[in-house]
């Protein structure tokens, strides 16, 4: 009796050739994916030592949005012992446009004054968290609009999912 015809080679072992495909575009993920390392916990996006205020302009800056998540998550840590507080400006990417643009604040959309910007400021010492829809958002940037001043870092974290 002959062998059956293996589709992946002769010298591919059966159970190599019963896999299930595993989709991944716009996974739904109930857990908090870092998007600075995906799968690895505790790592920062950004860790600003000064104030920014350059949009980002290439395709490639930011963040990838890992599996097209619903929901941006923004821990923004403000380590300034003194100066006051630290804010953090959020940016969104689209391959449509090929531009990106300032997130700005659900229904608040209309308004172009830079008000409505999507901003999460921490205080002197402080945690800030915020969560953010970013439905359809493909990449994710953030700049620091303002820093406590000195050598004090201002660290933020950025996390994704879907519930």
């Amino acid at each position: 009796m002959a062998a059956p015809n293996n589709p992946a080679g002769s010298n591919t072992p059966a159970q190599n050739t019963m896999q299930v495909a595993q989709y991944t575009a716009g996974a739904r993920t109930r857990n908090i994916i870092n998007i600075a390392n995906p799968g690895g916990t505790g790592d920062k996006a950004y860790s600003f030592t000064a104030a920014t205020s350059s949009p980002p302009e290439e395709a490639t800056d930011g963040y990838p949005n890992f599996h097209s998540q619903r929901y941006l998550h923004v821990t923004v840590i403000n380590n300034g012992e003194s100066g006051g507080s630290a804010t953090v400006k959020v940016y969104a990417y689209h391959s449509y446009s090929g531009q990106w643009g300032r997130l700005m604040i659900p229904g608040d959309q209309t308004d172009s004054d830079t008000k409505n910007q999507v901003k999460i400021t921490a205080g002197q010492e402080d945690t800030a968290y915020a969560i953010i829809p970013i439905r359809g958002i493909e990449r994710i940037f953030l700049t620091c609009d303002t820093h406590p001043g000195s050598s004090a870092a201002v660290d933020v974290y950025l996390g994704v999912n879907s519930f």
